[in-house]
C-alpha cells in the first residue's frame, strides 16, 4: 500500500497498515477478522483483537460501508413527509396519558427502541452508544460479550445532543422539502423507525472517530502529548491538524455525490429515454471538484478543484453555468452532500479532538513519560 492511502475515508490520516497482507480469495487475516475481497467485516467480535480495529482496513471498511447505508437510510426517510408534529414534545396526548411520556414523539420512538436493543447487548459493542442513557435502558437478556478495549474510557466523548438538535431542525427539513415545508402525512410510526435507524447510523459514524484518534496516537504518542499539555489549555488547531487531511475528505465528497446519485436514480422515469453513453477516458481530468460552503447554501454546482490521484472520477467533469436541482430522483443529493460537508465532517473532527484532549486523563506522570518514548 502506498503512502497515498494512508488515510480514512474520512480525510483523517492514519498510521501505515500491519504488514501482514492476504489475498483477495482468504477468508480471514492474521488478525482474525473475516475477509471478502481482501475487504473486511464491519463488526466486532469478542475475538476480534484490539489492534485489528485501529487498523487502517478495518477503519476504513467501516466508513466507507457507513456511507452506504447513510445513503440509503436518507432515501427511506425522504420518502415520507417531515411531520414535525413528531419532534415537539407533548405533541402527542396518548403519550402524555398512556405512557406518561412529556417529551416527543421521537424520542420515546428512541427510547423504546433502544431498550430493546439493550436486552440484546448492542450497546455493549465498543463502536455502539444510545442516545438514550444507559442507566435508563434494562440490562441485557444474553450474556455478556468481553469485546476487546479499544477506546480509553475517560476520553470518550458523546455528541448525541447536537446529532438530535441538526437531525430535526435541519436534515429532516432538507431531504423531505419536495413534500412541502409543513407537510404532515400521518406515517408517525415508519418515519420514526426510519429516524431511529438513521440516527443510529449517524451516531456511530460520528463516533466511531475516536477510534481514528486512537489510532493515531497509539502510532505517535510524543507528536500528540505536547499539544493535549500545552498551557493555558490544549492546542486544539495543532491537534486537529495532526489527524485531518483536507484532499481526502474532498474526494470523500465527491463519492458521496455519486453515491447518492446512483442510489436515488428512479431508473423508470422516461422509458423512452435513449441509453447514456458510457463516458470515454479520453481527454478526462483526475480533478475533483467540492463545493464551498456558500454554493451549498445558494445550490450551485461545484467550482473549487482539487487534484486526487487515480482513475478519472466519474464526477470531474466541466460544472454547469447555472444551478442544477437534483430532485427529480428519490433523494436531493445536494442534501446528502451537505450533510457531510457542513455537519458529519465538523462534528467528527470536533469528536476526535476532545477524544485526544482527554486522552492523558487518569494517567501518572510516569505512564505519560513512558509514551513520549514509544515508538511505532
Amino acid at each position: 500500500m502506498t503512502s497515498t492511502a494512508q488515510t480514512t475515508a474520512n480525510g483523517d490520516a492514519l498510521p501505515p497498515p500491519s504488514t501482514s497482507t492476504s489475498t483477495s480469495t482468504s477468508t480471514s487475516t492474521s488478525h482474525g477478522i473475516a475477509q471478502v475481497n481482501s475487504r473486511p467485516t464491519t463488526f466486532i467480535t469478542a475475538n476480534t483483537p484490539a489492534q485489528t480495529l485501529l487498523s487502517l482496513a478495518y477503519i476504513r471498511s467501516v466508513l466507507i460501508r457507513l456511507e452506504d447505508t447513510i445513503c440509503f437510510l436518507l432515501i427511506e426517510r425522504a420518502q415520507f413527509a417531515r411531520n414535525e408534529k413528531m419532534y415537539i414534545p407533548k405533541a402527542f396526548p396518548e403519550l402524555v396519558q398512556r405512557e406518561q411520556w412529556d417529551g416527543s414523539w421521537l424520542t420515546w420512538f428512541l427510547k423504546e427502541t433502544e431498550a430493546t436493543h439493550a436486552k440484546v447487548r448492542r450497546w455493549q459493542a465498543p463502536d455502539e452508544w444510545p442516545y438514550t442513557s444507559l442507566e435508563h435502558l434494562p440490562q441485557p437478556i444474553l450474556p455478556s460479550i468481553d469485546y476487546p478495549h479499544v477506546l480509553h474510557q475517560t476520553a470518550v466523548t458523546l455528541v448525541h445532543d447536537r446529532i438530535l438538535d441538526f437531525y430535526q431542525k435541519q436534515l429532516v427539513p432538507g431531504i423531505t422539502a419536495r413534500w412541502g415545508e409543513g407537510a404532515d402525512d400521518g406515517q408517525y410510526g415508519s418515519a420514526a423507525i426510519c429516524d431511529c435507524e438513521l440516527l443510529a447510523a449517524l451516531s456511530r459514524r460520528i463516533h466511531f472517530g475516536m477510534f481514528v484518534s486512537e489510532s493515531k496516537f497509539q502510532s505517535d504518542p510524543a507528536s500528540f502529548i505536547p499539544h493535549i499539555l500545552a498551557k493555558p489549555e490544549p492546542n486544539r488547531l495543532e491537534l486537529e491538524k495532526l489527524i485531518t487531511k483536507p484532499a481526502v475528505e474532498a474526494a470523500l465528497l465527491v463519492r458521496l455525490e455519486q453515491k447518492a446519485s446512483v442510489y436515488g436514480q428512479d431508473l423508470d422515469l422516461d422509458r423512452s429515454a435513449p441509453p447514456t453513453k458510457p463516458r470515454s477516458r479520453q481527454g478526462s481530468t483526475n480533478a475533483i471538484s467540492v463545493r464551498s460552503d456558500s454554493e451549498f447554501a445558494q445550490g450551485q454546482a461545484p467550482s473549487a478543484e482539487i487534484v486526487a490521484a487515480g482513475d478519472p472520477h466519474p464526477l470531474a467533469s466541466s460544472t454547469p453555468s447555472a444551478p442544477t436541482p437534483k430532485v427529480a430522483g428519490k433523494i436531493d443529493v445536494n442534501e446528502v452532500v451537505k450533510l457531510y460537508h457542513q455537519f458529519v465532517i465538523p462534528i467528527t473532527k470536533d469528536v476526535e479532538v476532545e477524544y485526544l484532549v482527554k486522552r492523558l486523563d487518569g494517567l501518572s506522570q510516569e505512564e505519560i513519560d513512558e509514551l513520549m518514548q514509544q515508538t511505532d
